[in-house]
């Protein structure tokens, strides 16, 4: 699986996360789906921030993750949002908060991306998430 692709092509080759994109690199086009994403957003991000409301600033963070996991052709499970892709149906899978999954037939396979969104404020908390 190539790790770049060109951007320069008359037509926009196939990434290998499925889909199309017109990208320098994978982790380009996911930057660049998450900014947009995120911008859209960022009024709802920006509030629950401001009210430490970690609740709502989580919801908000992954809906951006699921977001950008969707434009980058690739099928991802989250709380809220189940995923019917693998043998057994789930939103979170061994606890973790975004999964993501290229798509294919109905059989289990490693993820393409995993995402931990702490939202704790104790700093020991968050380094353990990394």
């Amino acid at each position: 699986m190539p790790a770049t692709w060109s951007s320069h092509a008359s037509a926009a080759p196939k990434s290998p996360y499925g889909g199309r994109h017109e990208y320098g690199t994978a982790a380009g086009a996911t930057l660049t789906h998450f900014a947009s994403q995120a911008g859209e957003l960022a009024g709802e991000l920006k509030q629950a921030a401001s009210a430490a409301n970690l609740g709502a600033w989580t919801r908000a963070l992954t809906e951006a993750a699921i977001r950008t996991c969707s434009g980058l052709g690739l099928m991802a499970s989250a709380k809220g949002h189940k995923l019917e892709l693998l043998p057994i149906h789930r939103s979170e899978y061994l606890a973790l908060d975004v999964m993501a999954f290229a798509e294919g037939e109905k059989r289990w396979r490693f993820p393409v991306a995993v995402m931990e969104l702490e939202n704790s404020a104790r700093e020991d908390q968050i380094a353990y998430s990394l």
